[in-house]
């Protein structure tokens, strides 16, 4: 309703995102700050943990901006995958 009739100014939008994301209603987020490129960029820092990295790839995608511009994010999503290959890798040699 906020984003249908245009009330976006009337609200706090960055506390309705953050809520939204805690509660993970990452879509409902993502289609309340569609027109605010400075809170997308919150969004995404705010989601640049273990837990939620991945999310935050796929906002980054969704919304067409570059990794590059999240180092902390690209580092923690590389590293991720290193210890998920590296443990994969290992677990299958020790096994033979």
């Amino acid at each position: 309703m906020i984003v249908r009739y245009k009330f976006q100014e009337k609200f706090d939008l960055k506390m309705i995102m953050m809520k939204l994301a805690d509660s993970n209603k990452f879509e409902t987020a993502k289609l309340l700050i569609q027109h605010d490129d400075k809170l997308k960029i919150e969004l995404i820092k705010a989601l640049s943990t273990n837990d939620n990295s991945k999310k935050a790839a796929a906002l980054i995608k969704d919304f067409r901006l570059n990794m590059d511009d999240f180092p902390e994010l690209k580092e923690r999503i590389m590293k991720n995958s290193m210890r998920y290959f590296l443990g994969r890798n290992l677990y299958k040699k020790s096994n033979q």
